[in-house]
């Protein structure tokens, strides 16, 4: 999995309130291999020097990830380039994610902080074999790779044109990865980083309510190798872990025999059947 972020710089008004963050974080054990710095620690320069001043003369540093209960304002000028959290019920500022407690910060959460900042695809899981990421527009090349494996699939739907499919990408990326924080993401082989499908959740309204679809495809010359099994597993185990839903539903042609039987190994049973051709089936996460 990714390892983008190295530090927390936590920075409160109270700085025994602040301490204290700092040690809960420090006995997570998920956390334990990241620095956890608090003012004390970035100071560094002397007595006779004010942390404002301090951190005016650093540098945004890659890899750390601050978060505080200041206002926008009361932020030095360094640490308003970084990825921030804000903290606390109060919390007033402007950063993008917000916690009550430090229970829901985990590598995943830092890991999704950092990259949506700074732009960059989330790896989603990994298994043995594969790889689960969002795309970006340079996965485009790969992406009309796989589809052209499929041309002859009566159940895939076609990538449009390349500008429109440019331009759909962007949005997806922004409302679907950035607002939802779910999606179809690319499956891409380890062993040479090859993308050979996608996977991922979506949304559809059953019954008059938004629910949450799993959707996948593998490439014509990578079926038949298990990969798609191992990509939904990986991505159940993923829903179930950052609680995502109670239910998962999964929707596949009727003739689609291979699909029908990946989605009953993977525990999803029939909801409704013959919609358009269409069977609908549903699994619990607990």
């Amino acid at each position: 999995m990714q390892k983008n972020v190295r530090e927390i710089a936590v920075i409160m008004q109270d700085k025994e309130k602040e301490y204290k963050i700092c040690e809960k974080l420090r006995r997570q054990p998920e956390l334990r291999d990241l620095k956890i710095l608090c003012r004390e620690q970035l100071q560094s320069l002397g007595p006779s020097e004010t942390f404002n001043k301090r951190l005016k003369r650093l540098q945004p540093l890659a890899g750390r990830v601050l978060l505080t209960d200041l206002q926008d304002t009361e932020l030095p000028e360094v640490v308003k380039n970084i990825p921030s959290i804000g903290y606390g019920f109060d919390y007033r500022g402007s950063a993008k994610y917000v916690v009550e407690n430090t229970d829901s910060i985990d590598k995943m959460y830092l890991e999704t902080v950092y990259c949506r900042y700074y732009r960059f695809p989330l790896e989603i899981a990994e298994t043995d074999r594969l790889i689960l990421r969002e795309m970006q527009l340079a996965d485009l090349d790969s992406l009309y790779e796989v589809y052209d494996t499929l041309r002859d699939c009566p159940y895939i739907e076609p990538l449009y044109e390349r500008a429109e499919e440019e331009e759909f990408t962007r949005q997806y990326i922004k409302n679907m990865y950035g607002f939802f924080e779910h999606g179809l993401w690319l499956v891409i082989r380890k062993e040479d980083n090859k993308v050979i499908g996608r996977a991922g959740i979506e949304n559809r309204e059953i019954d008059g309510e938004l629910q949450k679809e799993l959707g996948y495809l593998i490439g014509k010359p990578w079926q038949g190798m298990g990969y798609a099994a191992e990509a939904c597993l990986a991505i159940l185990d993923y829903v179930k872990e950052r609680e995502l839903c109670s239910h998962l539903f999964l929707c596949c042609h009727q003739k689609n025999i291979p699909s029908i039987s990946l989605a009953q190994k993977l525990g999803f049973t029939v909801y409704a059947e013959d919609i358009d051709g269409m069977n609908l089936y549903v699994c619990s996460i607990n």
